[in-house]
């Protein structure tokens, strides 16, 4: 190269391109790169309007009516044996004992959001609406977002090229998943109530043998002094009272759980804040966006095959003179 450069006649202005020249010869292309360019947005134009399907989101807005939690969740299997109240001997710490132990067996609702899109809730949806899809299609179709600055507040959001089948299938998801944590804290209260019949059935023996025992006594001819008989009799009417107040703690609590369920509703669980309406504007494709997109791209090609052709030429050139 350096004996190229040292030979006579040798015009240095060969190994650059002039950038005027670039812009000259840019002038003379532009209609191409304007024609190259609208024949992209054109193109992506009718693409967008016909060849895409567009999509369309519909919206509920739900939150959760109570946040009551079960401490325990096995609390629902907890027998409450009459050897553990016989344990117990002031009426008062029996109340109490029952307060702990029995705990109204709602579902945590805290968490529904989760249950939205579980597998479960996606098939009862795609069953009530009869969808020829599969959960896990469903599940895409889906967006869950939580409203921070509004609490509990969730949206669901479904997308689909059906417009009204989007609201429909929003509105299904919270009313399936409503319908499912109400059976769930149904079969829960239904447990624990039938656990604390039995322990009243029990309760109710055990207290009418005690004042059976003390009636016996009572009429009885016992051998014994009258000082050491009325304390026997003392304490069998202890443990008759005992036994009374063990049976009318768990009658209450019986009572008041039938109160409870009797008021428990699929809308005491999830609150639909705002169903979910027939959309009217597809959301996809964005048909402006994708126009400007599609005229940048165009243009950048255009420039670029431009400046790659002229970069050819020139390589040519270059060579044809460094062969002579």
């Amino acid at each position: 190269m350096n004996q190229l450069n040292n030979q006579p006649g040798y015009n240095y202005d060969y190994d650059e391109i002039d950038l005027r020249d670039i812009f000259r010869t840019l002038g003379k292309w532009k209609y191409t790169i304007i024609s190259v360019t609208l024949i992209c947005m054109f193109l992506s134009g009718i693409v967008s309007l016909f060849f895409i399907d567009p999509v369309y989101e519909a919206t509920a807005m739900v939150a959760p009516a109570s946040a009551s939690t079960l401490a325990n969740q096995n609390n629902i299997s907890y027998l409450v044996t009459g050897d553990d109240f016989d344990r117990i001997t002031d009426s008062k710490k029996i109340s109490d004992s029952l307060d702990s132990i029995i705990k109204l067996t709602q579902v945590d609702v805290s968490r529904y959001t989760a249950l939205l899109t579980s597998n479960h809730i996606l098939w009862c949806t795609i069953k009530e609406l009869d969808l020829k899809t599969t959960p896990a299609k469903l599940k895409g179709q889906i967006r869950i977002e939580s409203k921070k600055d509004m609490g509990d507040v969730s949206e669901v959001t479904v997308s689909h090229t059906d417009p009204a089948l989007a609201a429909q299938i929003s509105n299904t998801l919270v009313n399936q998943t409503a319908a499912y944590m109400k059976n769930l804290n149904d079969q829960k209260m239904n447990g624990l109530l039938k656990n604390l019949e039995k322990q009243q059935a029990a309760a109710q023996v055990k207290a009418e043998d005690a004042f059976t025992q003390l009636k016996e006594f009572e009429s009885g001819n016992v051998a014994m002094d009258t000082i050491e008989k009325e304390i026997e009799i003392r304490k069998l009417q202890h443990e008759v009272e005992r036994r009374e107040d063990i049976l009318n703690s768990l009658n209450s609590k019986i009572f008041e759980m039938k109160v409870v369920q009797s008021f428990t509703s699929v809308e005491d669980m999830i609150v639909m804040l705002s169903t979910a309406t027939i959309p009217e504007h597809p959301v996809k494709p964005n048909k402006k966006l994708n126009v400007a997109i599609a005229g940048v791209l165009g243009l950048m090609i255009a420039v670029f095959g431009f400046l790659f052709v002229v970069f050819q030429v020139f390589g040519q050139e270059n060579a044809k003179y460094c062969n002579h």
